[in-house]
């Protein structure tokens, strides 16, 4: 019976349906896709590194070069020139801060810096320094120094004036103090104004 009403239903269908009525067809399930470049498990990835090839592959882009520029040798020995000045008097080693001077001077000097590294404890700290000229063997640098004598503080600010000798050292040649201040209320700045090479004296090298 069953069988019987499931035919009728059938041809009912067919009479009442237009001709024009394309049959319904059930599409296939879609495929799985394929995994992309970067895959969950990074296989394909993979595979697409190890198929490059080196030799036809376009070569990285070169690099920018930064362009060093090697330091003077004549500003460099300047340089070390103030630094050797600067250790020697903390030091209070004479001779070292003589060595550092125009041989011509160095009788104006001897006597006083000695007197004053006997008398005090000296203590010299560069804060700054630029090479502020230099032309064949003239120099000029200007420093900016804190000169302390016991327990007695004094800002420079000061420009050194340099020469050179024949065998091609450097040499302090004057000092021309800018500017000069004191600390300490109790000892007046006219003691110091000779600043760096004459340190402590009453004298402004000229």
């Amino acid at each position: 019976m069953r069988s019987r009403n499931r035919t009728l239903a059938s041809l009912f269908l067919l009479t009442i349906l237009p001709a024009s009525v394309p049959p319904v067809v059930l599409a296939a399930p879609p495929a799985p896709a394929e995994e992309t470049a970067v895959g969950r498990d990074g296989k394909r990835a993979g595979m697409a590194l190890l198929e490059v090839d080196p030799e036809k592959a376009a070569p990285a882009a070169p690099r920018p070069r930064i362009k060093v520029t090697a330091p003077d040798p004549e500003d460099e020995a300047i340089k070390d020139l103030v630094e050797r000045t600067t250790a020697a008097v903390n030091a209070e080693d004479l001779d070292g801060v003589l060595a550092c001077i125009r041989p011509g001077r160095h009788g104006t000097h001897r006597r006083r810096l000695g007197i004053l590294f006997v008398s005090h404890a000296v203590s010299l700290d560069v804060e700054d320094s630029h090479i502020l000229s230099r032309s064949g063997a003239r120099a000029e640098v200007g420093v900016k120094y804190t000169l302390t004598l016991s327990q007695n503080a004094h800002d420079f600010v000061s420009i050194l004036m340099l020469s050179r000798s024949d065998t091609g050292g450097w040499f302090i040649d004057r000092e021309q103090i800018q500017s000069v201040n004191s600390r300490a209320d109790s000892y007046s700045s006219e003691g110091c104004r000779g600043g760096m090479i004459c340190v402590g004296g009453r004298c402004k090298l000229q």
